[in-house]
């Protein structure tokens, strides 16, 4: 369940296994979230950095856990990628070429996803524009309102920096 954004903005990423094993437990996981937010009105722009890294070796593991179902090379890591803010997405890259990207509104949070193949040992950049205007503000005039951080419970914790 996703936390009541309480006036404030907020950014969460979720990873989704599309390959049919357990790649997932070697997948880093950081997001850099930038905003600028107009605490009387709501309105603003953000930017979310998501640096996706697999480090994973899979010379001699299972196939349950390094193979796939979707014929990609052994220790592909295929993923859908949500990210959540409280402005919805305009646009985004993929280690800056254009992504499309779908999604839409989840009451307060707003959802945007893409799929993403990463082959082991490899890194993706994955960069999300927002713009928009919050569906509620709580802060005063002057005051940056609250960005709530929503972590996915991953075997190596996600590391989220707010600016």
């Amino acid at each position: 369940r996703m936390p009541d954004l309480a006036g404030g903005d907020g950014i969460a990423v979720t990873v989704d296994n599309g390959g049919a094993n357990k790649i997932d437990a070697y997948l880093q996981v950081t997001t850099v979230y930038e905003s600028t937010i107009d605490p009387v009105t709501g309105e603003g722009t953000a930017q979310a950095t998501i640096t996706l890294a697999t480090t994973v070796d899979p010379d001699g593991l299972p196939d349950y856990a390094v193979g796939n179902s979707v014929e990609l090379p052994r220790g592909t890591n295929r993923m859908l990628l949500s990210v959540y803010s409280g402005l919805p997405a305009v646009e985004g890259t993929l280690d800056g070429a254009p992504v499309r990207l779908l999604g839409g509104g989840a009451i307060e949070w707003q959802a945007t996803e893409t799929w993403s193949d990463i082959p082991p040992g490899e890194t993706r950049t994955l960069v999300v524009d927002f713009a928009g205007r919050l569906l509620t503000t709580s802060a005063e005039p002057g005051v940056r309102p609250p960005v709530t951080v929503r972590p996915q419970v991953m075997s190596l914790p996600q590391v989220y920096e707010i600016r």
